[in-house]
């Protein structure tokens, strides 16, 4: 029961609040709608309704998701690995956008964090970043302790322009106050991860809010993960009051829905 939780750490807990040891946060959420490629979409949708249905009673049982839902997020993040029609697909709706934000990060010179929740995923965007010239260090479990330190050190001091990596790894450990943007391409189902994540670049007091980018497909699973989140978020403040609720779909957050075609010929010139 929360409220037993609740007491039980008001009466015996001494806790220390994020905006005592660093100051209120200072960000914007920005929920970017992406759309799926036509072939994409057909694919996705043979198993959508099976997928949604998984998740009714189980996603906060600590059992992991269903084969379809996570068929829908490995054809929604990484479909070219589905063969034919879907390696015809160059970038994904999500990818395009990615696109130009490592596009606006390399005119600008200002460093980027992208977090991505599957590896297939991770490994395209390093290749698309690097293909545009862009220094990248990838952190995922497959990344030793020793190498993440380095990549730490070389994004710090300027030798790397973009990370890529997991919520799972990346959320925590690192100090990233140099940057002003991070890009979620995909969420994992918690909400630690999330807050984490985009607290590696609030360290202190910031000069300008931290732009936070939540990329989702339209009508896809992505607002069944944002609503899985959220709820644990609510559990999460029902315990303990000083945490913040996220609202990753509903009121709060700026919102802007992307043209299919917005990066299409820069693309074409890009990958060939």
């Amino acid at each position: 029961d929360t409220e037993d939780i609740s007491e039980f750490l008001g009466k015996y807990g001494i806790r220390h609040t994020f905006e005592e040891i660093y100051g209120p946060e200072a960000k914007v959420i920005i929920n970017e709608k992406c759309q799926m490629d036509s072939d994409q979409r057909v694919a996705y949708d043979e198993f959508a309704e099976s997928a949604l249905l998984e998740l009714e009673e189980s996603w906060l049982d600590g059992s992991l998701p269903g084969v379809d839902f996570i068929r829908c997020r490995q054809l929604m993040e990484h479909p070219q690995d589905f063969g034919p029609p879907l390696d015809k697909i160059k970038l994904t709706g999500k990818e395009e956008r990615l696109l130009v934000h490592l596009e606006h990060s390399k005119a600008t010179a200002e460093p980027l964090i992208i977090f991505a929740s599957l590896v297939p995923s991770q490994n395209r965007l390093v290749t698309i970043a690097e293909k545009m010239g862009l220094r990248v260090g990838l952190i995922n479990g497959t990344v030793s302790q020793k190498k993440r330190a380095e990549i730490d050190e070389d994004f710090q001091s300027g030798e790397l322009d973009v990370v890529v990596g997991s919520p799972a790894t990346m959320a925590v450990g690192f100090n990233w106050g140099h940057v002003d943007k991070i890009v979620f391409a995909s969420l994992d189902y918690m909400d630690s991860s999330f807050v984490q994540g985009y607290r590696r670049a609030i360290r202190g007091v910031r000069n300008k809010p931290l732009l936070i980018y939540v990329l989702e497909y339209e009508n896809s699973v992505d607002q069944r993960i944002f609503a899985i989140v959220e709820e644990k978020s609510k559990l999460a403040s029902h315990v303990d009051g000083t945490k913040e609720r996220l609202d990753l779909q509903k009121n709060g957050n700026k919102r802007i829905s992307i043209k299919p075609e917005e990066a299409k010929v820069r693309m074409a010139d890009l990958l060939g």
